[in-house]
């Protein structure tokens, strides 16, 4: 593109490096999502649902704070449920 060209100041201020960090970013954020809409899925359907939606969510943390609060949640959630397993384990 000639140096004239009306948008040519843009072109050199893109960075490559910013580039692949978007590109990364998107990437993670698709991931993230087809991961959790088939860790739902899996809750009806054979496979590790609930993994799956911890593994999504984790990787969908990264971006959004939302995200965090849920996976916090579902963490104790989830060390709540092993203390009763264990509980009943040393009861019985």
């Amino acid at each position: 593109m000639p140096e004239n060209a009306p948008l040519s100041h843009w072109y050199g201020a893109c960075d490559s490096r910013l580039v692949v960090d978007m590109i990364i970013r998107g990437a993670r954020i698709v991931l993230g999502f087809v991961l959790l809409g088939s860790g739902i899925a899996m809750l009806a359907l054979p496979g590790p649902g609930w993994l799956t939606i911890a593994a999504a969510l984790a990787i969908l943390a990264v971006e959004f704070e939302w995200a965090r609060r849920v996976l916090e949640r579902l963490k104790q959630t989830g060390a709540r449920g092993l203390e009763k397993i264990a509980r009943r384990r040393d009861d019985g």
